[in-house]
């Protein structure tokens, strides 16, 4: 959730209320960075049953973790294919019967995707419209900046599948 909400609020300061991106996006983004917030701030009373003391710590690792790391990585297909595991090796009678999150966690993407595709569709009328796009692009932009979001890895975004791609993955 450290990486969706830098990307939320990348889209909060560059894209208007009232485009289609925030209609999309905002319903699913109201609590995050304030469930972050609070987290943080009351870190020893209901911090996750972790050992690090402190967010400092827990913020370090997570620095650590992300080094090298790229915006893509954490998606289900991507990490299964980083991981080297395949459905064969872990189904029998069904897919993935001996590792059944996984099949879940493929079927809330695929729900995703599902969705994106529509909204996008629905959104953008061509590659050329997704360009065009001034908001858009600035909050990729801004979500790429160090300086910003400081997110490794998006993608320029010229095209449907591209934004498509961007979506379904913070989604």
């Amino acid at each position: 959730h450290i990486v969706t909400a830098a990307m939320q609020m990348t889209l909060f300061n560059n894209v208007d209320k009232n485009h289609d991106l925030r209609k999309f996006l905002d319903p699913q983004s109201k609590s995050l960075i304030g469930f972050n917030d609070t987290l943080f701030l009351l870190w020893k009373k209901i911090g996750p049953p972790t050992s690090f003391a402190s967010t400092k710590l827990f913020l370090e690792l997570t620095n650590k973790f992300a080094t090298g790391r790229e915006f893509f990585d954490d998606d289900p297909k991507v990490a299964l294919k980083n991981l080297g595991l395949s459905r064969e090796d872990f189904s029998e009678k069904s897919d993935w019967d001996h590792y059944p999150i996984v099949k879940d966690l493929l079927e809330i993407w695929e729900i995703c995707e599902d969705m994106v595709d529509v909204f996008v569709d629905n959104t953008y009328s061509s590659d050329d419209a997704v360009f065009k796009d001034k908001q858009l692009q600035e909050w990729i932009n801004q979500s790429s900046n160090p300086e910003g979001g400081n997110i490794r890895g998006l993608p320029v975004v010229s095209s449907r599948e591209e934004l498509k791609r961007v979506l379904t993955s913070l989604v």
